[in-house]
């Protein structure tokens, strides 16, 4: 039977974007964000000549430690995204390793909460604002994009804070860094990196892209 209706025609913004994220993440996520079909999604980076990255099935250690270290301060759609997995995988595997995922949905932002976070900036490092908030440095950067606020208190930062941060492994962060232009820096002592704030923010833009408003309440 012939086809009825008329595809949905997509933007030059929405394909960029589901190119930018298929370099870091299977293409079926971003895909299921756009609500485009996942056959559609890889012959856009086919075309444009960037590999597919493969659907993860196997749980890990290190996926498995992630989870357990994170389950208590972030959502579960925000530990799906950071293990490139769905939430109903999350929860299984967490109710597989007698962990509580109660914290579901996104906590609103209050007006005291806002308020809090424009007084602070000037004297405050994102870290130490989602310490007084309860809320996750990756929360409050994503706040501070919603509302504008740009300055804060600077400072350097190791891959593995970067990536605890954005809510991915260590090794993405890398791989953002050589996207976003960003050079890092090995300290004197070995493998860790000194990350400054502006490279900070190249790396959040480079990971979150045109969507970190979706991010904020």
């Amino acid at each position: 039977m012939p086809r009825t209706g008329r595809p949905p025609k997509w933007t030059k913004e929405q394909i960029a974007w589901l190119c930018e994220r298929g370099k870091i993440e299977p293409v079926y996520y971003p895909a299921k964000e756009l609500g485009m079909n996942e056959a559609t999604a890889r012959y856009y980076l086919k075309s444009r000549g960037i590999p597919i990255i493969p659907r993860r099935q196997m749980w890990t250690k290190e996926d498995e430690q992630y989870l357990i270290d994170m389950v208590a301060d972030m959502t579960v759609d925000e530990i799906a995204t950071a293990l490139v997995r769905t939430e109903a995988a999350i929860r299984t595997k967490a109710h597989k390793l007698g962990l509580s995922v109660n914290q579901t949905t996104r906590r609103i932002w209050t007006k005291f909460e806002d308020l809090f976070l424009w007084r602070s900036s000037e004297h405050m490092s994102l870290r130490e604002a989602g310490r007084h908030l309860g809320r996750s440095k990756m929360s409050v950067w994503a706040r501070c994009q919603r509302l504008g606020i740009k300055s804060w208190v600077q400072g350097r930062r190791s891959c593995k804070e970067v990536a605890e941060d954005l809510g991915c492994h260590p090794s993405y962060v890398r791989r953002l860094a050589k996207k976003a232009g960003v050079h890092l820096q090995a300290t004197k002592g070995g493998g860790m990196m000194n990350i400054t704030e502006d490279q900070y923010e190249a790396l959040c833009a480079a990971w979150f892209g045109p969507v970190v408003v979706r991010m904020a309440a």
